[in-house]
């Protein structure tokens, strides 16, 4: 049988159903060709394909990468791990902190994506990912009814740690005001810019307040709060063409592709300082020492192939990115090292010489 293609504009009712997945409840639209994108002329032609004929996977896998889970299980481990001779949270605190925590980054992230399908940028991005809507896995009023459920799932399970601290209430309101702001201003003026920062502050500083409500907290969400932001505009940097022509705003794109590298490099070095003075006030002066060295020779070695990239396209920028998540993940691997170290290691090594 032949392909069926439909090609509508943006603003009609016949690509309001086509790109929401309305039109059929036995057929999919999946977008072929983009024309004009970010743009109120925008036309797009989708394949109409049927249901039974699409590979069908498992959706949800697609929007939990192991960076963004490490956005808000991280942190969890942290305290934990920092606290592990005096344990701060119960069993049923616990676990619905991590099935809370769980939920409500599945349910932001399917917003995200939503926004990102409709506006055009996932459309015509090149970079590897599962891309739920393009393939037809799911359709977007699929999706919203998911955000519904996985959004009231999430503060379903957030009860509970409110009845054992019930401080946690500014963390939970800070919270919601953020991710309201954040999204209606990033969709709106379609500057990620916005929604980047307010994403930072809420898995950063309010994630962590949450998780244990103490001042110092605030100082480790902080610094964890701008190693995600990194990771968000690094992102940005390696789809730099696709986010331009869809017309989406960010750090990243305020300025031309030369300044580009410049912008990401500062980024890092801020985020490398603020993380150097929180972690000089709570960690031993030999291991900060010896991983702040680490760090910063593997962050001038990136950041040779990162001055010197000349273009976004190309295979090049994917290695440097790819450089880039390895000093990520070095980082934090140096912080679960030590972690390790002070609750399992070194209670032994003082009781052997006490």
């Amino acid at each position: 049988m032949a392909s069926q293609f439909i090609t509508a504009k943006k603003g009609t009712p016949e690509f309001d159903q086509l790109i929401t997945g309305h039109f059929s409840e036995t057929q999919r639209a999946l977008p072929v060709q983009n024309l004009r994108v970010g743009s109120s002329d925008e036309e797009v032609t989708f394949e109409i394909i049927k249901i039974q004929d699409i590979k069908q996977k498992f959706a949800y896998v697609g929007f939990l990468g192991p960076k963004k889970i490490l956005f808000v299980l991280f942190p969890v481990f942290y305290f934990s791990m920092r606290d592990w001779n005096q344990p701060f949270l119960l069993s049923p605190e616990l676990e619905c902190l991590i099935l809370g925590l769980i939920l409500s980054l599945l349910a932001v992230q399917i917003k995200v994506d939503i926004q990102d399908f409709i506006s055009g940028y996932d459309r015509i991005r090149s970079n590897k990912g599962q891309k739920v809507l393009s393939r037809g896995w799911k359709t977007v009023f699929q999706l919203e009814r998911d955000f519904k459920i996985f959004a009231l799932f999430s503060i379903l399970f957030s009860i509970v740690p409110l009845v054992y601290q019930p401080v946690r209430v500014f963390s939970l309101l800070v919270t919601l005001l953020l991710f309201y702001v954040g999204y209606k201003w990033g969709v709106s003026r379609r500057n990620r810019l916005n929604r980047d920062l307010a994403l930072a502050l809420i898995a950063g500083p309010c994630l962590s307040f949450w998780i244990l409500p103490q001042v110092y907290s605030l100082a480790f969400g902080l610094a964890w709060g701008f190693l995600i932001f990194f990771a968000l505009q690094l992102e940005h940097f390696q789809n730099y063409l696709a986010q331009t022509q869809a017309g989406e705003k960010n750090l990243i794109t305020l300025k031309s592709f030369d300044q580009a590298p410049q912008i990401l490099w500062a980024v890092w070095a801020l985020m490398l300082i603020v993380y150097a003075f929180v972690r000089f006030l709570t960690s031993h002066i030999a291991w900060w020492g010896g991983s702040m060295m680490i760090l910063i020779i593997m962050s001038f070695i990136w950041r040779k192939s990162l001055i010197g990239l000349k273009s976004p396209a190309g295979s090049e920028i994917d290695k440097v990115v790819l450089s880039g998540n390895q000093l990520y993940y070095t980082f934090i691997a140096l912080w679960v090292a030590e972690l390790i170290f002070q609750a399992l290691v070194a209670p032994f090594i003082f009781a052997w010489f006490s």
